[in-house]
Parts: structure tokens; C-alpha cells; sequence
């Protein structure tokens, strides 16, 4: 046959040789979404009545008429020696195994992006997308319970001194501080743990910092400037929860 249709449960396959020329052939093949997966030639269809408007394939992707329906296809093309299309009929909650025109089969969502369900965040990270959300950042608000925290102490006040925290994804940030002598300490932030803001926050000339702040960087960074003498020490904490 010249144009064949293989019966899915959820979709159906057209195939049209279109080597042979057709004036409105007809075919039984109900439907509410039309997806041309491959088409090497000029084809039209018409559908439900073959005095309706035709649709150029050639120049189709995807024809979706829901909530409506059709019955009938009615195609017509002239002859192409070596040509033909390949043509998915899809119904109610149908999903498409689309070869892309390359042989690979693949998934599609509702919106036609291609998934792999063998990634467990294949369907995931398309949903997320939609959500202005990362796979990270929803991993790190269902898993980041406890509270993160980095500190050291008796550092040497006489040098630079510093310590930095991976907040992952927590908002409310302590930071303490203290000193032999007086000296200034520095919060630097970042989003990416790569571009620094320095200085976002700074205390002069004390002993001691106690500050619990509202943080939206994942990165942080506790400083103390060289201070005092030789045996002179500085403590430095950060805690996000």
C-alpha cells in the first residue's frame, strides 16, 4: 500500500510513499494532534471532509486541534519518485516515542522537549524549569535540615586571617568574631562561590562581632585584618540554618 497506518495505544503511525500520486485518500484514523516527524517531500491533508482547507505538511510541525477531534485524514500529493512522510497521530493523554528524524528514539513532554526517564531527574529538571528552581537548590531545601558551620580559632591576629561557608541554600546566618586586640572584620559574599563582594559588611576597630543576619548568597566569607602583637589571637565563626 501506498500510505499505511500501524495502530498504537496512545498513537498511530503514518507512513506515505510519495512516489505515487494521491487525490484525498482516505484513512480512519481518529485523532486530536497531528506531529510530522519526517517528510522529505510536498503533502497535504485535509480532515474530517475532503472539501476542507488543506494543510501543507511541508511547512508542519505539529497541528493540535483539541479539545476537538477528527475522524478521517484526507491526503493528496503529486508524484515524488523516492519521497515519502512519516506522519504520528496522537489521541487523549498520548505520549510520542519521536526517532527525531535521526533513528533515536526519545521521549517528549507536553511541550514537546525531549526527557529521559532513565535519569531520575529527567522529568524533574523540565518541571523545575518552569519553577525558576535548580535540581541543587530543591535537593539542598529538602536535605539541608541541619545547619552548616565552619569556624577557627586562636588564629595568629598579627596576619590576615579568613574562613569561608557553603550556606547550601540556608537563609539565616550567624557570624561571630573575637580578638585580642581591636581590629576590623569583613563579610564577603558571593552567589557562586567565584565573583566575591568584599566588604558587604564590615565592623572597625572592635574585640568582638555577634551579628545573625537575613544571607540570600550561598557563599560567605569571615575576615579579620592583621592586628595587635605577637601573640594575639582572633576567633572566627559562621553558622547558616
Amino acid at each position: 500500500m501506498t500510505i499505511t497506518l500501524q495502530k498504537g495505544r496512545t498513537y498511530d503511525i503514518i507512513t506515505v510513499d510519495l512516489s505515487v500520486a494521491h487525490d484525498n485518500y482516505e484513512l480512519y484514523c481518529p485523532g486530536d494532534r497531528l506531529i510530522v516527524v519526517s517528510i522529505t517531500g510536498n503533502l497535504t491533508v485535509r480532515l474530517d471532509e475532503p472539501d476542507n482547507p488543506e494543510i501543507d505538511l511541508a511547512k508542519t510541525v505539529k497541528l493540535d486541534v483539541t479539545p476537538t477531534k477528527f475522524k478521517y485524514l484526507y491526503f493528496t500529493n503529486s508524484a515524488q519518485s523516492g519521497k515519502s512522510a512519516i506522519i504520528y497521530v496522537g489521541r487523549d493523554a498520548s505520549f510520542f516515542a519521536d526517532p527525531l528524524r535521526s533513528a533515536i528514539v526519545g521521549v517528549l513532554d507536553s511541550e514537546e522537549n525531549r526527557i529521559n526517564p532513565a535519569k531520575e531527574d529527567g522529568n524533574l529538571a523540565s518541571i523545575l524549569s518552569q519553577l525558576d528552581i535548580k535540581v541543587s537548590e530543591l535537593r539542598d531545601a529538602l536535605l539541608g535540615e541541619e545547619a552548616v558551620e565552619n569556624h577557627a580559632t586562636g588564629l595568629d591576629e598579627t596576619a590576615d586571617q579568613e574562613i569561608s561557608l557553603d550556606t547550601k541554600g540556608h537563609k539565616l546566618l550567624e557570624v561571630y568574631a573575637k580578638a585580642s586586640a581591636s581590629t576590623t572584620f569583613y563579610l564577603d559574599v558571593s552567589p557562586d562561590n567565584t565573583t566575591w563582594i568584599s566588604g558587604y559588611m564590615s565592623w572597625s576597630s572592635v574585640t568582638e562581632v555577634k551579628e545573625t543576619l537575613w544571607n540570600g548568597f550561598r557563599y560567605v566569607k569571615l575576615r579579620s585584618a592583621a592586628a595587635g602583637a605577637s601573640g594575639d589571637t582572633v576567633d572566627l565563626y559562621l553558622s547558616a540554618k
